[in-house]
């Protein structure tokens, strides 16, 4: 028993070891992957490589401020179609999705009391032309001092209140699109037709053939999409920096990769509290484009330039998942270079803005190009090789 517990705890040790020993041959694997070492080439080298040195250049970056938004129409280029009395829909004349013009029908509809409306209004146009009538012979024989006052007061108090009652009918009658002129002449309207107020696409139809519908009822949803906008979110901190004709480069967050431009048309000055956001509307430039209301986009709002440190492209490279620059000095007819991390900031026009990982002292060298030819001539002295 003594003895099956000493091998017991010589395996237990044996295994607790080994995970050691192989955590820490990761651990060493680890860091192999990542080391960089002082590369020395001579002047000859250098000079076959066309490699240019000098201090950390400044460059003029575009500025820009990145802002998430969505895109929107204005209130303005929507319409919401509702009859102005209520009736059944006889007909619908257009389907969801379809374009049309102002002024197009898009439904019939019928009810009594249209009928009513146009009844009322010819039965006070018809007794207008009795009563006007009256009314300018008793005017005759009021002002000949020879009718009674009181019948001259009583037909004028009639023949305006007829005035009233024709006006106000043929204000009804107008809005439901019927003619009076044809009232009064008899021919009657069994249905009036519900006209699209503005050009653009019907986008809901929310009602059916044979439906009752009330004057406040919604039947037709349409929207312009002509007049579509990009709707940014701008965060408090980067608002200083947004002016109204600013350029916008965006794209739609469910495209391949599209990009469309912009300009800032307008800055709102009211606040999102949850994030701390205004919104800022910027215009959609060039082709048409099959946009729809409420894609999500991302877009850079470009701002005034900034000097910022960088190197080009050929003054950079990465290697084992960070980038790298390279400073260098000169002595006795060889140059050394010492791979100094830096993060990439941003990158325009071929060049890369760097923020190295430590500040480097005043004067220091960096090589401007060549970084892909130094990194290999530093992977080549790690592993032996020779030229």
């Amino acid at each position: 028993m003594r003895q099956n517990t000493m091998i017991l705890a010589l395996l237990l040790l044996m295994t607790a070891c080994g995970s050691k020993n192989e955590a820490e041959n990761e651990a060493e694997e680890a860091e192999v992957e990542v080391e960089v070492t002082d590369v020395t080439l001579t002047d000859a080298q250098v000079k076959k490589l066309e490699i240019a040195f000098g201090p950390l250049p400044m460059h003029e970056f575009a500025g820009e401020v990145e802002a998430n938004g969505k895109l929107a129409v204005a209130p303005q280029s929507q319409a919401s179609v509702s009859p102005v009395v209520g009736g059944n829909i006889r007909q619908i004349l257009v389907h969801e999705g379809q374009k049309v013009a102002k002024g197009q029908v898009l439904a019939t509809l019928s009810h009594p009391d249209m009928l009513d409306v146009q009844s009322r209004y010819l039965d006070a146009h018809n007794r207008l032309i009795y009563v006007g009538a009256e009314y300018e012979r008793q005017k005759k024989l009021y002002n000949e001092h020879v009718g009674s006052g009181r019948e001259y007061q009583q037909v004028t108090s009639e023949y305006r209140q007829l005035q009233g009652q024709l006006r106000t009918t043929a204000a009804q009658l107008r809005m439901m699109g019927i003619s009076p002129e044809s009232v009064a002449e008899g021919k009657t309207v069994t249905a009036i037709a519900l006209r699209a107020p503005i050009s653009g696409i019907v986008e809901l139809i929310s009602a059916q053939t044979g439906q009752y519908v009330d004057s406040q009822q919604e039947v037709f949803h349409i929207v312009n999409f002509n007049d579509i906008y990009a709707d940014l979110l701008v965060f408090e901190k980067d608002l200083p920096r947004i002016r109204v004709g600013q350029a916008v480069n965006f794209e739609l967050k469910s495209s391949c990769g599209d990009k469309f431009t912009g300009k800032i048309t307008s800055i709102g000055r009211i606040f999102d509290n949850n994030p701390k956001a205004t919104h800022v509307r910027a215009t959609i430039e060039g082709p048409d484009h099959e946009f729809a209301e409420g894609l999500y986009l991302c877009g850079k709002i470009a701002t005034d330039t900034q000097q910022a440190s960088a190197l080009s492209t050929e003054g950079v490279v990465d290697y084992a998942g960070k980038t790298y620059a390279f400073t260098a000095t000169h002595a006795t007819g060889q140059w050394t270079f010492h791979p100094v991390e830096v993060t990439r900031i941003r990158e325009e026009k071929g060049f890369v803005e760097i923020q190295p990982a430590h500040t480097p002292q005043s004067g220091t060298q960096f090589a401007l190009s060549g970084a892909y030819y130094i990194l290999s001539e530093m992977k080549k002295a790690e592993t032996g090789e020779e030229d």
